[in-house]
């Protein structure tokens, strides 16, 4: 994988891979609040007479509860993220990377699935979902650069001989 010499705004590595570990944890926090929040408001209306013709406050339920118990990954690797920068570990450093790249590959991958199965909105709505999906995926991978850049850098602090000299320049 390719890497950089320093994050945006010319921040070093280490202080770039702080902002993005706390900007993690803070977009998952307030994720996970807002799903649950909206788990409880679909669950209250489960099983009333809106809720019987099609079922649309259970599938709301459903897909929020799961949608936040998902937030509790991020927010582990969120914590992971900043306490490895703070503590210098490249192996926490490591494990989000590879989870982060993991998980951008799955829901690349859900996309083209999704793309698929056709589209049925307007094609402005279409477009401006294009660019909004590749805005996200470019920032990132972005950061995952950042950060794998990072733990390069760490790596080369640890044991500079097996480190090759293209990885810390």
């Amino acid at each position: 994988m390719i890497h950089i010499t320093s994050c945006c705004w010319c921040l070093g590595l280490e202080a770039g891979s702080k902002i993005i570990g706390y900007l993690h944890l803070l977009v998952s926090l307030g994720l996970m609040v807002l799903y649950s929040v909206t788990a409880r408001e679909a669950g209250q209306m489960m099983g009333t007479v809106e809720d019987a013709v099609d079922g649309l406050y259970s599938k709301v339920y459903y897909i929020a509860v799961s949608l936040a118990v998902f937030t509790v990954l991020h927010v582990t690797l969120a914590v992971i993220l900043i306490c490895s920068v703070h503590k210098r570990q490249v192996t926490g450093v490591r494990v989000w990377v590879w989870s982060m790249l993991f998980l951008l590959l799955l829901s690349l991958s859900y996309v083209l699935y999704s793309m698929t199965l056709g589209f049925t909105s307007s094609g402005s709505h279409i477009f401006l979902t294009f660019v909004e999906g590749t805005i996200f995926f470019c920032v990132l991978m972005y950061c995952i650069l950042c950060v794998h850049s990072y733990s390069l850098l760490l790596r080369s602090f640890e044991d500079p001989v097996s480190c090759g000299t293209a990885d810390y320049h």
